[in-house]
C-alpha cells in the first residue's frame, strides 16, 4: 500500500470514528469500520487497487484506529505495519483465520508486544492510549466481571458495603479495569538505592512495613497487609551481590534475583530463590545500597508471573498450542483454569490485587486465603456457626459427636476472627483447651495458678481475659492478642510463684478421646464472626511514581464498554 492511500485511510478513520463514536477495540465496531472503508475507497480512488490484500487493508485500518493522534505524532510508520503483518502471517498461515485475529494482534502491538516500548514517548514508539483502552474495555473487563460475580457467590460479605445499599459486581469492575490493564502493560517500576542508603523491612502486628529511600532522603512506606506480598527484582550494575542483613546473619543476593516479602500475622517471610527467612514480630531486615530494584506491579509471587501476567508474555503459538489474546488476558485475571475455583483464582492477578485492600465504589475490599474452621454435623453437612444449616437437621454442635475441620477459603477482612486451636494428630479434629473457672492451686505453695505477678508494680491479679495486661500499671509481657491457650502452654509447667515443677496438664480430643499432654503446638484458624465487617483504611503512597499513568487511567474510565463473552484456549 502506498503512502498516499495509507495517509488518506488514516484521515478517513479519524473522521468516521468521531462521527460514530466507536468503542475502541470492539470487534463488531471494527467490522463496521472495515465495511465503511471498503465503500469509501472506490469513491476516492475510483477503484480498489487489487494489489492490496485483505489482511493488509484490515491491518492498516486497525493500526490507524488504535494509534496515536496523527495530527500531533504524524502518520502511521510503514515499517510497523509491515513488521506486524509479517509476524501475523507467520503465526497464522490460514488467511481466513488470520482475518479474524488482526484486531487482537494490533491491540497487543499497541500495548508493547512484539516490539520494545519507549516509555518516555507518547507517539508511535510508546504505548498507544487507544490500544490501552481497547485492552481494558474489550479484554480485561469481561473476566473481571466474572471474578466479581464468583466472589459474590463464594465469599461471605463480598462486596463489603459501608451502607445498606448493595453494590453490583458489574459496576465495581469498572473501578479496577484500568489499573489491571496498566499492570499488564507496565509491570515493573524501577528505584535506585544509593550508597549508604537502606531498604528496611519491619515486621509489625498489622503486616510488614517496607521503607524505601528516595533521592531526597525521604522514605516511601509500603504497608503490606497480612496475606499480601511485595515482589521485586534485585539489580546491581556492578554485578556485585547485594547484602540482606538479618538480626543474626547476612545473605548475599546475586543480581537478577527475585525477592518476595510475604506478610503474615505476626511474622514475615522473605523468599530469595529456594531459601526462605523469617522475621518475627518487631524484627527488622535491611538491604544496603548501592543497587536498584524493579518493583513488580503484580504481587502474586508465583513462579510463572512474568509469563502469565504481562502482555509481553503472550505467545500466540506456544509449542504448537494456539492461544488467543482474549484467553491469555482472561487467564491472567481469573487464574490458569477454565472454571473459577479457589486454588486457581489465587494464582491470578485479581486475587493479588484485592489482597492489598482496594476501594470498590462505596466500599473497601480486602480478601485473603486462610484456613477456615468448619463444623461437620452427624448428617455430614459442613457448616459455620452453632447449628447445622441442613434443612431437615438444625442440630446444635456437640463436641463429642461432631468434628471441626479446616477448609482453605478466600475470606473477606472483617468477617472472620483469628483464633488458636489444638489439632488432634489421630483424627485431625480441631478443639480448644477449656480452663475451669474454679481456682487451680499449686501443690507446693497453694497459690492460685490462674493469677499472675506483675514485676513492675508488684501486683497480683487474676487472669480473666485474653489480654496479658496488668490492670494496675497497664504493662504487658506478651502481645495483647495472645489467648489463654498461651498461658497454659508456657506457664503451667512451672509455678510462677515458687518455681515448683508441675505435673503435665493433660488434654484430650473430644472426638476420638486421644489424650496428650501440654505444651503442644497450637495452630491458627479463622472463624466467622457473623457481625458487620470492620472498615479498612490504608495510608496512600506519597510517591510521584505512583501518579504515573493517571491521565491514561482517567481516559480508560470514561471509555464506553460493552460486556462480552470470554473464551479460553481457543484454536485459530
Amino acid at each position: 500500500m502506498d503512502n498516499v492511500m495509507q495517509k488518506w485511510i488514516q484521515e478517513e478513520v479519524e473522521k468516521y470514528c468521531k462521527k460514530k463514536s466507536l468503542k475502541f477495540g470492539d470487534f463488531q465496531s471494527f467490522q463496521y469500520l472495515v465495511d465503511y472503508m471498503k465503500k469509501a475507497i472506490p469513491t476516492a480512488f475510483h477503484s480498489i487497487p487489487k494489489s492490496i490484500p485483505e489482511d493488509e487493508l484490515r491491518m492498516v485500518i486497525a493500526m490507524c484506529w488504535l494509534g496515536p493522534d496523527p495530527i500531533r505524532y504524524g502518520s502511521l510508520p510503514a515499517f510497523m505495519c509491515e513488521n506486524l503483518l509479517s509476524f501475523l502471517q507467520k503465526e497464522i498461515p490460514d488467511k481466513a483465520k488470520r482475518l479474524e485475529h488482526i484486531m487482537e494482534f494490533v491491540i497487543a502491538y499497541g500495548c508493547g508486544r512484539f516490539r520494545t516500548l519507549d516509555k518516555a514517548s507518547q507517539g508511535w514508539d510508546g504505548s498507544w492510549p487507544n490500544a490501552v483502552i481497547a485492552l481494558a474495555a474489550t479484554l480485561v473487563l469481561p473476566p473481571l466481571r466474572d471474578c466479581n460475580q464468583w466472589l459474590e457467590r463464594n465469599v461471605v460479605g463480598f462486596p463489603q458495603p459501608r451502607n445498606s445499599q448493595p453494590l453490583q459486581p458489574q459496576d465495581d469492575a469498572l473501578t479496577n479495569v484500568n489499573t489491571l490493564a496498566l499492570i499488564l502493560i507496565d509491570p515493573e517500576q524501577a528505584k535506585y538505592i544509593q550508597d549508604h542508603q537502606q531498604i528496611k523491612l519491619i515486621c509489625t502486628p498489622g503486616g510488614t512495613k517496607i521503607k524505601i529511600p528516595k533521592q531526597s532522603q525521604h522514605c516511601t512506606d509500603y504497608d503490606i497487609l497480612p496475606g499480601a506480598k511485595f515482589v521485586c527484582t534485585i539489580q546491581n550494575p556492578t554485578q556485585n551481590p547485594t547484602q540482606l542483613w538479618l538480626s543474626d546473619r547476612s545473605i548475599s543476593i546475586a543480581p537478577g534475583t527475585k525477592l518476595i516479602v510475604s506478610a503474615h500475622d505476626e511474622v514475615t517471610w522473605i523468599t530469595i530463590g529456594n531459601s526462605r527467612f523469617t522475621l518475627k514480630l518487631r524484627e527488622e531486615a535491611s538491604l544496603e545500597g548501592p543497587f536498584s530494584i524493579l518493583i513488580w506491579a503484580c504481587s502474586c509471587g508465583h513462579i510463572h508471573c512474568q509469563d502469565r501476567h504481562r502482555i509481553v508474555g503472550w505467545k500466540p503459538n506456544d509449542n504448537g498450542k494456539k492461544i488467543t489474546l482474549r484467553s491469555f488476558v482472561s487467564s491472567a485475571i481469573k487464574g490458569p483454569t477454565l472454571e473459577l475455583k479457589t486454588n486457581s483464582f489465587v494464582q491470578g492477578m485479581y486475587f493479588a490485587f484485592l489482597c492489598k485492600g482496594q476501594e470498590l465504589s462505596d466500599c473497601v475490599v480486602r480478601i485473603r486465603l486462610a484456613p477456615v474452621e468448619y463444623k461437620v454435623c452427624v448428617c455430614k453437612q459442613e457448616y459455620e456457626g452453632d447449628t447445622c444449616t441442613a434443612n431437615s437437621c438444625h442440630r446444635r454442635f456437640q463436641a463429642a459427636e461432631m468434628k471441626k475441620i479446616l477448609l482453605d477459603l478466600i475470606i473477606l477482612d472483617g468477617r472472620y476472627n483469628r483464633v488458636q486451636r489444638l489439632r488432634c494428630p489421630k483424627c485431625e479434629n480441631l478443639y480448644d483447651v477449656q480452663i475451669e473457672k474454679e481456682d487451680i492451686a499449686c501443690p507446693s505453695c497453694k497459690k492460685n495458678l490462674l493469677k499472675q505477678y506483675c514485676s513492675k508494680c508488684n501486683e497480683l491479679y487474676r487472669l480473666e481475659s485474653k489480654a496479658f495486661r496488668c490492670p494496675s500499671c497497664g504493662s504487658t509481657w506478651l502481645p495483647e492478642d495472645r489467648a489463654v491457650l498461651n498461658f497454659v502452654k508456657k506457664r503451667m509447667m512451672q509455678c510462677p510463684f515458687c518455681r515448683a515443677s508441675l505435673a503435665p496438664q493433660t488434654v484430650g480430643c473430644p472426638s476420638c478421646k486421644k489424650l496428650d499432654t501440654l505444651p503442644q503446638r497450637f495452630i491458627y484458624v479463622w472463624i466467622r464472626n457473623f457481625s458487620s465487617p470492620s472498615k479498612i483504611f490504608r495510608k496512600p503512597l506519597e510517591d510521584e511514581e505512583e501518579q504515573k499513568g493517571t491521565a491514561m487511567q482517567k481516559t480508560i474510565e470514561h471509555a464506553t464498554v460493552q460486556e462480552d463473552t470470554v473464551g479460553r484456549d481457543e484454536n485459530y
